[in-house]
């Protein structure tokens, strides 16, 4: 060939498109950056860019630092203010505490006092109530007496009993109405026996037959106007049943009986067989000589 025709001949054709150095897909050829994986074909380039991106990229750091600056500088002065909040409050809250302090003694001062107060009150009360008490026990005590004297006036012999015990009593409040009482009734049984001859109906038994055990028993279950006449048969009639035996008889009923009649009938005759000198109600004193005496009498 001909250089003429050489020169002629058309220059070779340039492809279109190339291939990403990266991703291996088709881009175009004069394309810097792969529009698929996104990365530069030729980085140096990038380097061109340095002395435009470097400073701004300084101006951005910078600005970044000022704000992040700002931003601990914010927080430095909210800590600061939070800091002199919580003085301030812990230094509220003590003053609440000395005045909750001061306002609690003032109350437990006053407590104190209402306490005081009303333990007096209370003691009062409670001595009131022990006056009132007693005051109840008297009159108690008192209305009790006034039973048993009248008791003992109508033939009780209980009574009697319980008002020759509190003639005894020195701690009895009313230990000396007891003694005079007594002491009246002792000396209105000091009266000869006006009423004799009381009747016993022996049922057509032979009573000067009746052994003195047979006669005890007769006399323990018969009402108060038999025994009356029992005693009566035996110290009068009886003559053969020895004095000794009479005298212990009427000493038992003495002790026992509880009728205070048939008791100063026994000891009418008791005090004419033993001629102690006692009236016929000083039971005590009848039995205490009794006991003394009762192996001298045959």
């Amino acid at each position: 060939m001909s250089e003429e025709t050489k020169s002629q001949s058309p220059a070779p054709v340039q492809p279109e498109t190339s291939k990403c150095k990266y991703c291996k897909q088709e881009i175009p050829r004069e394309a810097s950056k792969c529009y698929r994986c996104g990365e530069y074909q030729n980085k140096l380039r990038l380097l061109v860019f340095l002395p435009y991106v470097i400073p701004s990229v300084i101006v951005l750091l910078s600005i970044f630092q000022l704000i992040l600056a700002c931003i601990q500088t914010k927080e430095a002065h909210k800590k600061n203010i939070d800091a002199s909040n919580a003085l301030r409050i812990a230094v509220s809250a003590s003053e609440d505490v000395n005045k909750a302090s001061v306002e609690a003694k003032r109350m437990v001062t006053e407590i104190k006092n209402i306490l005081d107060g009303t333990e007096k009150k209370v003691a009062e009360l409670d001595r009131s109530i022990q006056d009132g008490n007693k005051a109840v026990m008297e009159l108690k005590l008192l209305t009790r007496f006034d039973t048993v004297v009248i008791n003992a006036q109508i033939d009780d012999r209980d009574a009697y009993d319980q008002l020759r015990v509190w003639t005894e009593d020195d701690s009895f409040p009313f230990q000396k109405t007891a003694i005079q009482t007594m002491q009246t009734i002792l000396d209105e049984s000091d009266f000869p026996i006006f009423q004799h001859g009381f009747k016993v109906p022996w049922n057509a038994v032979d009573p000067n037959k009746l052994t003195l055990p047979q006669l005890r028993e007769a006399y323990k279950s018969a009402p108060e106007r038999i025994r009356l006449g029992v005693i009566e048969f035996l110290w009068k009639n009886r003559v053969d049943i020895s004095k000794k035996e009479r005298l212990q008889f009427l000493a038992d009923v003495l002790k026992d009986d509880k009728s205070l009649k048939v008791v100063k009938f026994a000891g009418h005759y008791f005090s004419e067989g033993t001629g102690d000198g006692f009236v016929p109600l000083g039971i005590k004193e009848h039995l205490e000589w009794w006991e003394k005496n009762k192996e001298t009498i045959k």
